[in-house]
């Protein structure tokens, strides 16, 4: 897992397409939950390999609103899953970080 690859992956694809986005739902947030994770999993004691796939979801979370503002979560599902084999995830990883993506959805359903 190259998570430090995927962050600039990630900045440069939002920045790219800031015209496409919302207001609100842009690199800026993304990089603020990204940050509040860090924050959050600094807390923890979680195992070093699901702290990656959550700093990756909190990353991926917005990049569907590049495609569709409806739903946008199932279109950055798709996004991770086309993008993360290249940066060394398998697929049960992918699959993990889809369910996190997914949580976020509302109503929130973690």
């Amino acid at each position: 897992m190259q998570i430090k690859s995927v962050k600039k992956t990630i900045e440069e694809l939002l920045a790219g397409n800031s015209v496409k986005m919302r207001h609100y739902h842009n690199l800026n947030h993304t990089i603020d939950v990204f940050e509040a994770a860090e924050r959050l999993l600094a807390l923890t004691d979680l195992p070093e390999e699901t702290q990656i796939l959550i700093r990756t979801a909190a990353l991926l979370h917005e990049t569907g609103m590049i495609n569709s503002t409806d739903n946008h979560e199932e279109a950055s599902v798709l996004i991770a899953k086309d993008m993360l084999p290249n940066f060394c995830y398998s697929k049960i990883q992918i699959d993990d970080i889809a369910n996190y993506i997914l949580a976020t959805k509302l109503p929130q359903n973690p």
